[in-house]
Formats: structure tokens, C-alpha cells, sequence
């Protein structure tokens, strides 16, 4: 996904597992940011993620979020 030119990173937008759910968000956070933090050297600028954004709901073609072909629908989300 795309964030245009103006933003150095890459956020990653993600859905939770029912675990991921069920965790404190101190918790997951610290989860999240310990998975992340191993990855973003060995990275490209534009590929590091500098920010998490965890989605409501997950992204298929029943809801709108996401094509047949597994492409998400921008305008929907």
C-alpha cells in the first residue's frame, strides 16, 4: 500500500489474531514493536515500518475491503 511521497516509511496495517485479541494493548505493543524492531535495519528506507496500525476488521472481498483478486480496495478502507 502506498502512503505517497510525503512519508518516509511504511506503516503496517495488520488484523489480530484471536490471541492477539485477547493480550493487553501494553502488551501487544511491546510484542509488536520487539518483531519489528529486528527487521528495519536490514531494510531499505522506504520499507522500514515506522508505525503499526492494527485494523478493525480483517480485509476480504465479503466486506469490501479487499478484491477477488486479493488487491485492497483504497477507496473502502
Amino acid at each position: 500500500m502506498s502512503c505517497g511521497n510525503w512519508h518516509s516509511a511504511a506503516p503496517a496495517l495488520i488484523t489480530l489474531s484471536e490471541i492477539g485479541k485477547a493480550k493487553s494493548r501494553t502488551s501487544l505493543s511491546a510484542e509488536l514493536i520487539k518483531t519489528i524492531n529486528p527487521i528495519n535495519p536490514h531494510v531499505e528506507k522506504h520499507e522500514k515500518i515506522e508505525k503499526i496500525i492494527v485494523m478493525k476488521e480483517d480485509w476480504n472481498v465479503d466486506n469490501g475491503l479487499e478484491t477477488p483478486t486479493m488487491k485492497a480496495m483504497g477507496q473502502n478502507l
